[in-house]
């Protein structure tokens, strides 16, 4: 059967019906729009990415010592190599207030939550929690009625709901980066399993283990007779990489090694924990390329841990331990030493994800080009908890809106705030000011 390509349009939110009420979403490709559409799609949708790192970085290697497109690698920053041409380093962005108010920007618990809003948290010990509207949500809100999920937030540990004494603050501060409303933090998911299923439909638990592929495969053989050979060899790979999350997925939950059933009462994980850190952080940020190439969402944010996280880092050296335990170093050669290499690794982490965006192409561009994929941590130091001077990075090129490959220093008050309000304006939002910002970030473009 031909196919008229005039009385055949696709849209980016189309998706493929299956059995069960799954669902999988497409990836970008040029036989699908026509006329109107297909120019519209000549400037693809921007994406809005954050990956948070907790608990400060080694302030002594983080830095390059000199500035603009030659600049070079800080120890910290070797993994950028390959990708530095698409990253801004951006320094001397903080978040600091002004002394005398009682809502903290600093410390483990109220940074963390404070990090995408910058206007502080309200010292609580749990029972009137306050912060803001984070840059994610305005970006979310702004996108709502464009995809399937206005966002998706995600995580690799458990909440905590205890009281911090020496912070004399609430650990729920802690548990997340993405704030709805003033008073709402963002449930996050850890598990890749429930995280994918969100995406494309529940597909484990309803007496039907095939694949999600399995579960759509009539209207994918649809698809295929109506694409150009182009983008059958695109929807090829859309598939296989889709197949080999899920594959991966099934390995974590199901090759784990027997223990005696006394041993395992009461403390048999989730569905759906990964086997490691590494392929955690991995999976996850496969989903966030999957959630980004198929337009279920535009706006991510993933926290590699928690605030105060203690996840053991000896899997990537035996000389790294704790994570909190690293970062409060006390000037210590071994601790310093053990914190670095982590410090290196996230970023290498970071760099991984960066390269997968910008290997999938959207006509002439890629997703990264068509991205702001923001690097950070609420802490310079995890020593000190200062807020001032934070660790920044700032991936893609908002569809030709920024222009990356260089270290920017900015001058010592400048305010993070500023940068969001950059980013929002972008994304096109019509505004002046993003809480504590006092003007848009310049050199950006």
């Amino acid at each position: 059967m031909q196919y008229n390509k005039r009385n055949w349009a696709l849209n980016r939110r189309t998706v493929l019906r299956g059995l069960g009420g799954v669902s999988l979403g497409l990836p970008w490709m040029e036989t699908m729009l026509w006329g109107a559409e297909k120019k519209e799609l000549a400037n693809s949708p921007l994406r809005l990415g954050v990956i948070y790192q907790p608990n400060g970085i080694n302030p002594y290697e983080w830095t390059p010592k000199d500035t603009g497109a030659d600049y070079t690698l800080s120890k910290t920053l070797r993994p950028l190599a390959p990708i530095r041409d698409e990253v801004l380093v951006l320094t001397n962005l903080n978040h600091d207030l002004k002394k005398g108010r009682d809502r903290p920007t600093s410390g483990h618990y109220g940074g963390t939550s404070n990090f995408l809003v910058g206007n502080g948290v309200k010292r609580s010990m749990g029972s009137d929690i306050q912060c803001g509207v984070s840059v994610d949500q305005m970006a979310a809100l702004h996108m709502a009625d464009q995809t399937l999920l206005p966002s998706l937030e995600l995580s690799t540990e458990p909440e905590w709901t205890g009281v911090d004494t020496g912070e004399r603050i609430t650990q729920l501060y802690g548990n997340s980066i993405s704030w709805l409303t003033p008073s709402t933090p963002l449930a996050r998911e850890r598990y890749p399993r429930l995280a994918f299923d969100r995406l494309f439909g529940k597909t484990t638990g309803l007496g039907d283990t095939r694949s999600v592929i399995d579960l759509t495969l009539d209207s994918i053989h649809d698809l295929q007779k109506k694409v150009n050979q182009e983008d059958r060899h695109r929807l090829d790979e859309y598939l296989n990489s889709v197949r080999s999350l899920e594959k991966k997925l099934e390995f974590s939950e199901k090759n784990q090694r027997p223990v005696p059933e006394a041993l395992l009462k009461g403390r048999i994980p989730d569905p759906g924990k990964a086997k490691s850190h590494d392929e955690h952080l991995s999976q996850m940020m496969d989903i966030m390329t999957l959630a980004f190439q198929t337009d279920r969402t535009r706006v991510a944010t993933f926290m590699m841990g928690r605030s105060s996280s203690g996840i053991d880092f000896s899997f990537v050296d035996k000389k790294c331990g704790g994570l909190h335990g690293m970062a409060h170093h006390a000037e210590r050669k071994e601790k310093l030493e053990g914190y670095q290499i982590a410090n290196e690794y996230t970023v290498k982490k970071y760099v991984e994800f960066l390269q997968k965006l910008h290997s999938i192409k959207e006509g002439e561009k890629s997703i990264l080009d068509n991205s702001m994929i923001l690097y950070g941590n609420n802490m310079r130091d995890g020593n000190s908890h200062t807020s001032k001077n934070l660790p920044i990075l700032l991936g893609g090129r908002a569809g030709g809106r920024i222009n990356p490959g260089r270290h920017i220093e900015y001058p010592e008050d400048t305010r993070l705030c500023n940068l969001y309000l950059a980013m929002l304006k972008r994304f096109g939002l019509n505004i002046d000011s993003f809480n504590e910002s006092t003007e848009e970030l310049p050199q950006l473009s």
